[in-house]
């Protein structure tokens, strides 16, 4: 009887412990898999790679206080002209119409540059699964366009009025008041007089 049950407390244990390894190695497996997937995505930059490293913005700032204006304004021009290679990338593979969201982009960039570094109500994420909605500052401002024109504003930037055109030029506020530039009512961009 003592033997009877020795076997059964140990095969217990053996197919607890065969459990137990077996759920470790699934999540390990899953893990790895959404690290592979998300990576790319997360840490994307279009034009990437060791020529178009991800500048060190916070860095700037640190080194060039007196600068701080300029250096946000430049670093959120760069968040759209990333914004802007995505969507055409994006747009190239759905029929040349730009997405209808900025989360549609979560393949090409990563979420870092839907967040403009002078909003102060919203956190800059890095990874996609923590993008929400309250983490995008820039606002689409044509929806799933297909437009064929240059002109069409795609995305704006409501704290410092930058606006990304559907050739992916990405104008300053500043300039745009300069020089008399207006966005018309079917979202193209009035350049002013020539």
């Amino acid at each position: 009887m003592n033997s009877t049950k020795n076997k059964v407390v140990v095969g217990t244990l053996v197919v607890l412990l065969l459990s137990v390894t077996a759920v470790l190695v699934v999540r390990n497996k899953i893990k790895s898999f959404e690290a592979s997937f998300l990576a790319e995505a997360d840490n994307g930059r279009i034009g990437g790679g060791a020529n178009n490293p991800v500048p060190d913005w916070h860095g700037f700032l640190a080194k060039n206080p007196e600068e701080r204006d300029k250096i946000l304004k430049v670093w959120c021009v760069d968040n759209l002209k990333q914004i802007g290679g995505a969507a055409h990338e994006w747009s190239a593979k759905h029929g040349h119409r730009f997405p209808a969201d900025l989360f549609a982009l979560k393949e090409q960039i990563s979420p870092r540059y839907l967040t403009c570094p002078e909003d102060s109500d919203r956190r800059e994420v890095t990874k996609w699964f923590r993008a929400k909605a309250a983490n995008v500052s820039y606002v689409i401002v044509s929806p799933n366009l297909n437009d064929p024109r240059p002109n069409v504003v795609v995305a704006r930037c409501p704290i410092h009025g930058h606006v990304l055109l559907s050739d992916g030029t990405v104008f300053q506020g500043d300039y745009l008041k300069e020089q008399g530039m207006q966005l018309r009512k079917d979202n193209t961009l009035d350049r002013g007089a020539p």
